[in-house]
């Protein structure tokens, strides 16, 4: 989405225990980079975090976020943009208020909510606290909640898994992929920088596009 919607180029990569995310952006290209995690819900808000601080036009060349919840972090106003916006972006007010009004949330209402929206149950909670949606005291309950233990509740574990394994898998930068190819299909580029790209060499590549084209239709 943030691909199609702003322009803005998305990969996933292991960026070791360092580093949750990092935005660049230059004259000719904007990237976000998230690390690999076996935790979906904080690399979906560390995105977010990262497409915050590209709208706003921070840095604007390279950002580094070892840890976008570090508390030492929210001295900075930039950090503290970036996590609003990104707690607003994932989980909008109005959705949140159907949700919570009239009846309340219980722990069951609460860790489906969490589910849908695809974010911590921490998230959540400080976000329903600060609407004034719910009081302290049910904000440090389901607080304490974990996704895995969210996902549960709500009957959802199936999905939590897929969701684990997939933020546990490398994703090349989409927009860069599609024109690598495109050149390469209009003349205007050979296949090596595609090939380069995909992490192949040039022959290999080759022959998987002509053994592709010689393999019949199954009966």
């Amino acid at each position: 989405m943030i691909e199609q919607v702003f322009g803005i180029d998305v990969a996933v990569a292991e960026l070791g225990d360092a580093f949750d995310g990092l935005a660049a952006s230059s004259a000719e290209v904007k990237l976000i980079i998230a690390a690999t995690s076996s935790l979906p819900t904080r690399q979906r808000f560390t995105l977010a975090h990262e497409l915050g601080h590209l709208l706003a036009g921070d840095d604007q060349e390279i950002h580094l976020d070892q840890d976008v919840f570090d508390r030492g972090q929210l001295k900075d106003p930039s950090e503290q943009r970036a996590n609003a916006f990104a707690a607003a972006f994932l989980m909008p007010e109005q959705d949140l208020r159907q949700a919570a009004e009239p009846s309340g949330l219980t722990l069951e209402t609460f860790a489906v909510l969490a589910c849908d929206l695809l974010v911590t149950p921490t998230a959540l909670a400080i976000r329903l606290s600060d609407l004034r949606l719910i009081d302290a005291g049910t904000r440090d309950r389901f607080r304490a909640v974990t996704a895995e233990k969210a996902a549960g509740l709500a009957g959802r574990g199936a999905e939590f898994a897929q969701r684990v394994a997939e933020a546990n898998c490398p994703r090349l930068p989409g927009l860069l992929v599609q024109d690598t190819y495109a050149a390469y299909e209009s003349g205007a580029a050979t296949v090596r920088p595609y090939a380069q790209l995909l992490g192949k060499s040039v022959d290999e590549l080759r022959r998987a596009f002509e053994s592709e084209a010689g393999v019949s239709e199954a009966p």
